[in-house]
């Protein structure tokens, strides 16, 4: 097969293998994002729902303190003399009441706090056009009516619950009584629920009132920017119901669109083909690079063992040279331990001179051990023996230790030697026993 047929092959499955690691981890990618979209969504549902809870109880509590005003009222035959008291005990319970209100046949007589009084208080609710369709719907159907969002009177924008009074007379006949009323504003309902804090957690939001006659959905209360395709909690209330809408700012991530996982993938995927084309286009180059280093090891190898084989033909050379010496040989290293020795050593010391080497100078002479003299030296060491010195560069007479133990006057040659910026050192011995014998 011809080399541009091989490369133009190892193109293609370098190609493919790029194409497919792309098309796996694209798959996995956008599974993954599917499921984290998934479950974002249903986080914002949940924290949605929380929100519509909240705004439920609230309407609910509204809605209690008509029913529980209404209920005193019937208790009382429509008298209300503590009004005030009872008034405030029930703005205090029911949380975000802002008014509470009484209107004997329909006209308001009392109101609470007593600062909205001067302006609601002689208001005719069946004149009242914002009202009079759940104030007439409250006493037809005899229960609670809702009206709203509108405009109060007080200038805000809220909610009005009317709830129907029924009392009994003397004669035990029932007959209307008239209104009670609470009050809740819009500005009071988001403070009781929080729900502006959609806005400052990045989420857009839309409450919308659909009224239960028929009439047009109306958005009540919304972030700066609508929502767009938002999750929905609809929550029912007396006059229809209400819808709160949320969904991120800026709307919904894509769970296809290309981000940084994509071109990390695509990088990879580019990797991937490049190191399959490159480990099929060049087969032959690489045999060819494994044989000429194979070759280079080998040529190495050869260099080192001429080389030790001439260390070792020295090393026998000299060997050979220090045995034809008559004295005893041993050279050590810069912490005093023999490295090299004659067969005259063994004649001296009875050791062999393959038994001495790592042994301490100080081993052979134990009295003495190198110090300053003639010329450069060094301290003497424990290594070498006892703390007594021994002139560098000059004979000496001293004492040897034989194997056995014995100890005979030998004399003494060391000569200091630096190779490779390490000291070492050289002595020659000679045994001296047969001399100081002539000598007495």
């Amino acid at each position: 097969m011809t080399l541009p047929v091989m490369q133009f092959q190892s193109y293609l499955l370098g190609l493919a293998a790029g194409l497919l690691v792309m098309v796996v981890g694209f798959g996995l990618a956008n599974r993954i994002s599917e499921e984290h979209a998934a479950e974002y969504r249903a986080q914002v549902l949940r924290l949605s729902a929380q929100q519509g809870y909240l705004l439920r109880r609230e309407i609910d509590r509204s809605l209690a303190a008509a029913s529980a005003l209404a209920a005193v009222l019937q208790e009382t035959d429509g008298q209300f003399a503590e009004f005030d008291g009872l008034a405030a005990q029930l703005m205090d319970t029911f949380g975000s009441v802002s008014s509470v209100q009484l209107a004997p046949n329909g006209v308001i007589r009392a109101a609470y706090p007593p600062g909205i009084a001067a302006q609601v208080v002689g208001m005719d609710l069946m004149a009242d056009p914002r009202g009079k369709q759940a104030v007439t719907r409250a006493i037809i159907e005899r229960r609670l009516a809702l009206a709203g969002p509108l405009d109060l009177s007080t200038g805000a924008r809220g909610w009005v619950a009317y709830r129907p009074v029924f009392v009994t007379d003397s004669g035990g006949q029932e007959h209307f009584w008239g209104l009670a009323l609470v009050v809740m504003t819009l500005e009071d309902l988001i403070s009781a629920t929080g729900i502006d804090r959609f806005d400052r957690s990045g989420y857009d939001f839309a409450l919308t009132h659909l009224p239960d006659n028929g009439g047009e959905p109306t958005v009540f209360l919304r972030s700066t920017i609508a929502p767009v395709e938002p999750v929905e909690i609809p929550l029912d209330v007396p006059n229809g119901r209400w819808t709160l809408a949320v969904a991120p700012e800026g709307g919904w991530p894509e769970p296809g669109a290309f981000g940084p996982d994509r071109a990390l993938i695509l990088a990879l995927a580019g990797l991937v083909g490049y190191i399959v084309f490159e480990v099929l286009r060049r087969p032959q180059q690489l045999r060819e690079q494994i044989a000429r280093r194979t070759h280079e090891l080998a040529d190495a190898n050869l260099r080192l063992l001429h080389e030790v084989t001439s260390r070792e033909t020295a090393q026998a050379a000299l060997t050979s040279v220090l045995d034809a010496v008559g004295d005893g040989v041993v050279a050590t290293n810069e912490s005093g331990r023999i490295i090299m020795a004659n067969r005259q050593i063994e004649t001296i010391f009875g050791h062999r001179p393959d038994e001495v080497l790592g042994k301490r100078l100080g081993d052979l002479l134990p009295t003495y051990a190198p110090a300053p003299a003639i010329g450069n030296s060094i301290q003497g060491s424990k290594d070498f023996g006892e703390p007594n010195r021994l002139p560098l560069g000059c004979r000496v007479e001293t004492t040897g230790r034989h194997k056995s133990g014995r100890r005979f006057p030998v004399e003494v040659y060391i000569a200091e030697t630096v190779i490779g910026g390490k000291v070492h050192y050289t002595a020659s011995v000679r045994d001296i026993t047969r001399q100081k014998e002539l000598e007495r």
